[in-house]
């Protein structure tokens, strides 16, 4: 398979790809190690309203996707008029959101417990959806790999996601 460009044809033409060899797109909650499913997952570093656009484009692919926000960013506040409304649409369209949580805010174990499920009730207050996932923002070794739940959550570098599974990514993972 070559690669193809970073365009949203070429991101269809990729996952077409991997779906034509009998993977399935499923979410985190309902992966099966060893079997051939494809979790979708976008942490949204950048842009609520790019991401929106992608979202929606996965929609019209019949694509689910999970939704990183970050609460702590200076690049969009995600509390917005205009950002939660986006964030609500990509919800109504079948898309997961979660906590895409800087943990470089909490030192100490307590702390990041503590950090997290104030973030995490924080979007769950405004967009009125649950928070059930959670994936670090450029993620500290101590974390990747780590089974410890997160304010009660699962996170995105547990080892059921990272070693039970392959894993890819087009960043740093």
């Amino acid at each position: 398979m070559s690669i193809p460009e970073f365009t949203l044809e070429g991101y269809r033409s990729t996952l077409t790809e991997i779906l034509g060899r009998g993977y399935e797109v499923r979410s985190f909650h309902d992966v099966v190690a060893h079997h051939r499913h494809l979790v979708l997952r976008h942490d949204v570093d950048q842009s609520i309203a790019i991401a929106r656009e992608l979202a929606d484009f996965e929609a019209e692919q019949g694509w689910k996707s999970t939704w990183f926000i970050l609460v702590r960013t200076q690049m969009y506040n995600p509390f917005s008029r205009v950002n939660t409304s986006h964030l609500r649409a990509m919800s109504e369209a079948g898309h997961e959101l979660g906590l895409h949580l800087d943990a470089t805010y909490y030192e100490g174990s307590e702390r990041l417990q503590q950090g997290a499920a104030v973030e995490c009730e924080m979007l769950q207050n405004v967009l009125g959806l649950p928070i059930k996932l959670i994936s670090f923002h450029r993620p500290a070794p101590t974390l990747v790999g780590s089974p410890m739940l997160i304010a009660g959550r699962k996170h995105t570098y547990m080892p059921c996601f990272m070693n039970e599974m392959g894993y890819s990514s087009d960043s740093r993972g």
